[in-house]
């Protein structure tokens, strides 16, 4: 599994060609990649931008809401104890409260 820290809402370069070849070539071998914002608040939301759709191309998984840190022992948990075409739905799921029950929003 692979952990993709993008920007705001969930943004990464995608009109970079590196960038787009590595989502390929990680979605071909079937490595499952979390979406995380590095913003201290928020949450992803692949759907609010032409970027986040592009990555939804490429099977990356909403992190939400999860830190850095969560989405990296929830990843580690899952892959050691489900079959890998499981994960992606569990990742999207609150376990034990990691995740919001609705996605957070910035107030101002």
């Amino acid at each position: 599994g692979a952990i993709l820290v993008s920007f705001g809402v969930g943004d990464g370069p995608t009109s970079d060609k590196n960038f787009i070849r590595m989502l390929s070539v990680l979605d071909k071998h079937h490595i499952i990649v979390l979406n995380i914002t590095q913003c201290v608040s928020g949450h992803i939301d692949s759907n609010d931008y032409e970027t986040g759709i592009m990555l939804q191309k490429y099977n990356v998984i909403s992190g939400n809401d999860m830190t850095l840190e969560c989405g990296y022992a929830k990843l580690l948990y899952l892959l050691s104890k489900y079959r890998l075409n499981n994960i992606g739905p569990l990742l999207e799921t609150s376990i034990r409260g990691e995740l919001s029950p609705t996605p957070t929003s910035f107030e101002i």
